[in-house]
């Protein structure tokens, strides 16, 4: 799979978001999205190709997207790249793991 590579808007607006946060903090909410060690379910959001997890983990972080942005965005991609329709993610299934997964481990 090749990585896409980021554009000058958003490789600024992931500085911003880094520098706010602070990279542990980002780094964290990445790797415990990717990296389910402690469940044992897998989601599906899981299985998706690595850059479209951490661009959603960089639009969870930056706080200026909705869950039905966030959503679209995926399902969009999975449509362009041309992936199994079956990584297509419902609202229930992409709400569940936010709640289980990413929240929990979200600074306060």
């Amino acid at each position: 799979m090749k990585a896409e590579r980021l554009t000058a808007a958003e490789s600024h607006e992931l500085a911003n978001i880094v520098h706010s946060m602070g990279a542990k903090n980002v780094l964290s909410i990445l790797r415990h999205a990717v990296n389910p060690k402690k469940q044992k379910r897998i989601y599906k959001f899981q299985k998706l190709p690595t850059d479209i997890r951490a661009r959603v983990g960089v639009m969870i972080s930056s706080g200026r997207y909705s869950q039905k942005d966030m959503l679209d965005y995926v399902n969009a991609e999975v449509e362009t790249r041309g992936l199994n329709l079956s990584f297509k993610l419902s609202r229930t299934s992409f709400n569940n793991f936010l709640n289980q997964v990413v929240f929990p481990v979200l600074p306060d």
